[in-house]
């Protein structure tokens, strides 16, 4: 083999060995970009979550000088919660869907008992209605502990996969 040879072998495994390494970094680059991404889709849901529940429970524990202002700002605080956390899912396991579904379910029962109780004209079926409708509430505020520690366990980057 002449110089020439060896020279354009070693060249080309020189090549060889900058695309390998290239390669790893960029397969390392996407995995982490990849887990910052998933990481930052699951705590906006995470926030939407933790948010809904700790408002709506201080919301509701208010009395309210005007029944249809306070239906239609928890209207649209449950539009808000649900479109945010859509993608529940697939985002987490089903210990966190089923939670963010019970809590939805909550909410939509506790806004219904909200209309019920501004239509209703008996005074003690409305205080009824308020009592049945704090029964609620405390269960949503309930579901607050759960829902850091569940969401809690898929917001550490290492354990992202």
């Amino acid at each position: 083999m002449d110089s020439i040879q060896i020279i354009h072998m070693s060249i080309t495994m020189i090549v060889a060995v900058i695309t390998v390494i290239i390669l790893i970094n960029q397969y390392r680059f996407k995995k982490y970009e990849w887990r910052f991404t998933l990481f930052d889709k699951r705590y906006a849901v995470y926030k939407s979550a933790i948010g809904f529940i700790s408002g709506i429970v201080t919301w509701h524990y208010y009395d309210f000088l005007d029944a249809a202002e306070s239906r239609q700002f928890h209207l649209s605080e449950y539009v808000a919660f649900t479109s945010a956390t859509i993608d529940t899912k697939l985002l987490f396991g089903d210990d966190a869907h089923e939670l963010i579904k019970s809590v939805s379910q909550k909410a939509w029962d506790s806004i219904r008992y909200e209309t019920r109780i501004s239509k209703e004209s008996d005074k003690a079926q409305k205080e009824q209605l308020i009592r049945e409708r704090k029964v609620i509430i405390d269960e949503i505020n309930a579901t607050y502990d759960t829902a850091i520690s569940i969401f809690e366990k898929y917001l550490k980057l290492d354990k992202l996969a």
